[in-house]
């Protein structure tokens, strides 16, 4: 299976300022422990809508949320910034 290379930001609204953060390492790893969407989806206990709403900012990650990924993902504590808060390059530029 191909990876298809998908740009997924979340932002986080912080002091009227809007952060973009790009999840593309975070689906990569889905894709690849899980195979689909759909399948990290149905084990983490959500729809796929749901996870996509989280992966296009449409809904907040959480604490719990990110620690469940991180077990189900074997993503390490010292991994999770490169995972839920690597800035958006392409918004980095626009500024």
């Amino acid at each position: 299976m191909q990876l298809q290379r998908e740009s997924v930001i979340i932002s986080l609204v912080e002091r009227g300022s809007e952060k973009m953060y790009d999840y593309t390492k975070l689906l990569a790893r889905i894709l690849k422990l899980y195979k689909s969407r759909t399948h990290f989806a149905a084990e983490f206990g959500c729809t796929v809508q749901t996870l996509l709403n989280k992966l296009r900012n449409r809904q907040p990650w959480n604490q719990y949320d990110i620690e469940r990924c991180c077990k189900m993902l074997e993503i390490r504590r010292e991994e999770i910034p490169e995972y839920f808060f690597a800035l958006d390059n392409a918004q980095e530029e626009r500024n």
